[in-house]
């Protein structure tokens, strides 16, 4: 991840789990609208601007039905009360790096380091992320092409609890940019060095590899940026 968060900042940030990370789920079945769950806390942030003190949240389901100061559930519903913490809905972060580790150098990873351990950073971040009140990413390229595509795929079907993921996949870059890997001898084959495009055709073709291996959305490093 690009940023670290400290123990308090988690205090405050772990009740946002619990409310937001059913904003985009899918519909409610008939059976999931029996389950009800009633989630208090001394604060509110309501997403408007406004703190209200105290909050409340109704979830039916996997589905937020009621916020604000004066909800009340039913009898038989289940309850959590937060005590002095704050609700607020998930926060977005839009430039992270969930498969690389803290201290990272892309070149320094695709020599020393497997797709594998980067699979394994992803896990462990998204799930300090979704922890942190983080409920959606936009994850910005891993060192090693198209892991985040696979770390996405497995959140969304379930395996893995993490953040909802918009990905890169790959880097697009041209020769001599800044996803050309310039610290390596032009006599070392670095493999995992692809989508170098020179010229519309090949700019085309990269951009369409890429979203053909599932990515979300295309990031271009062009010459005279950070890693150039």
């Amino acid at each position: 991840m690009n940023s670290c968060l400290n123990a308090p900042h988690r205090r405050v940030f772990v009740p946002v789990l619990l409310i937001s990370s059913v904003l985009f789920a899918p519909p409610l079945t008939a059976q999931d609208a029996t389950v009800r769950t009633l989630i208090t806390a001394d604060r509110l942030i309501d997403g408007f601007g406004n703190l209200q003190r105290p909050g409340a949240v109704l979830v039916a389901g996997d589905r937020i039905v009621a916020v604000g100061q004066n909800v009340t559930g039913q009898a038989h519903d289940e309850r959590v009360d937060l005590g002095d913490a704050t609700l607020l809905p998930g926060l977005i972060d839009l430039h992270t790096h969930l498969t690389d580790a803290e201290d990272a150098y892309w070149e320094r990873v695709l020599v020393t380091t497997t797709p594998s351990e980067a699979a394994l950073y992803g896990a462990a971040n998204a799930l300090t992320a979704l922890r942190s009140g983080f409920t959606t990413v936009r994850d910005m390229g891993p060192a090693w092409s198209f892991t985040d595509v696979d770390l996405r795929n497995i959140i969304d079907e379930g395996t893995l609890p993490g953040p909802r993921m918009m990905v890169a996949g790959n880097y697009v870059s041209a020769t001599g940019g800044a996803g050309d890997a310039r610290q390596f001898s032009i006599y070392v084959d670095v493999p995992a060095v692809r989508n170098l495009a020179d010229g519309a055709d090949e700019v085309r073709k990269a951009v369409r590899t890429n979203l053909k291996q599932g990515a979300d959305f295309i990031k271009i490093l062009a010459t005279g940026a950070v890693l150039s």
